[in-house]
């Protein structure tokens, strides 16, 4: 019952943004993500079909009543979006999964060019409003959504979609808003009164995806004192791997990058026991030995770091 209010309520979000977009951008009439609910099934092993294609003016891709595994193709177009609306992406694929049929969706404020591959070779193109492009990819989702559950089907693509549909239209509203989802992401972790529908733990995961130094500066910081901020074990968890997954990204970046990080162990001295008990195993090898080498030669001034991480760090010989 909670899980259809949320919907029901995001479905007047998603009314809204549209209103806004009409109102803001002019909305384009000739395109649409077109899910055909006639040719919904779930098959034995659990995968769900339906008709989903792009209709664009008199044009249909990749055809006029494609059948395809369509939970699987939401969830990754959502993704796709995601990574354009946190900045790590311009340019990003929306796979169909039967045949070799896909879309490469290029973003220039405030236009999303879609350029339609058959095969290797580009059929026709697109232009419209990131804004127009959202709002119909959560139409369709909301559509497929409330249909599955008519249906009472429970799989874990769905629950999944579930999840990114209320993920991406609170994250687009505050993006087409210009509010700083960044910062607002930092406050919603650090700050105790923060109320957040997902909850502090899934805001201390989610925030991962956000490849900004003042992140990486927040989670470390908070890791060192979450007990000063009253927050449950769960979201020191969830920060400390968020944490471990920063540190493999910046130091996986070009040394001319902003982001890039010269590793040292250092950094996670008098870090909080349960933040680094989910921060090292996601740790790359490499990463994970030098700092287990620091912590096995007493180099960490804090020996209950060097204790902590000795004891609790599997490394390869």
């Amino acid at each position: 019952m909670a899980d259809y209010l949320a919907i029901q309520t995001n479905r007047y979000v998603a009314m809204a943004i549209r209103n806004t977009y009409s109102e803001a951008c002019g909305m384009e009439k000739n395109f649409n993500i077109i899910v055909d609910l006639n040719m919904l099934e779930k098959s034995d092993s659990n995968q769900i079909t339906a008709g989903i294609y792009f209709q664009y003016g008199e044009n249909y891709f990749p055809k006029k009543g494609w059948n395809d595994v369509v939970l699987i193709i939401l969830n990754q177009w959502i993704d796709a979006m995601r990574q354009i609306i946190n900045e790590r992406n311009d340019i990003v694929k929306l796979e169909f999964m039967d045949g070799n049929f896909s879309v490469k969706a290029k973003y220039s404020a405030p236009n999303l060019m879609l350029e339609f591959m058959g095969g290797h070779e580009s059929d026709d193109k697109c232009v419209l409003s990131l804004q127009q492009f959202i709002h119909k990819l959560t139409e369709a989702a909301l559509k497929v959504i409330m249909a599955c559950k008519k249906q009472k089907w429970d799989t874990p693509e769905l629950t999944k979609l579930s999840h990114n549909y209320h993920s991406i239209l609170d994250r687009s509203r505050r993006f087409f808003n210009g509010i700083d989802i960044i910062q607002e992401f930092i406050e919603i972790v650090v700050e105790p009164s923060h109320d957040y529908d997902g909850g502090r733990s899934d805001a201390a995961m989610d925030i991962a995806e956000y490849k900004d130094i003042r992140v990486f500066d927040a989670l470390l910081s908070f890791c060192k004192n979450p007990d000063e901020l009253a927050v449950d074990e769960h979201v020191v968890d969830c920060a400390g791997e968020s944490l471990g997954e920063l540190i493999n990204a910046r130091t996986e970046c070009a040394k001319d990058d902003p982001f890039y990080l010269e590793f040292d162990p250092m950094i996670l001295n008098d870090l909080h026991e349960r933040a680094l008990l989910d921060l090292i195993p996601v740790m790359k090898d490499e990463l994970k030995q030098e700092v287990y080498r620091y912590a096995k030669n007493g180099l960490f001034p804090s020996e209950a770091t060097n204790k902590f991480i000795k004891l609790h760090t599997e490394v390869s010989t």
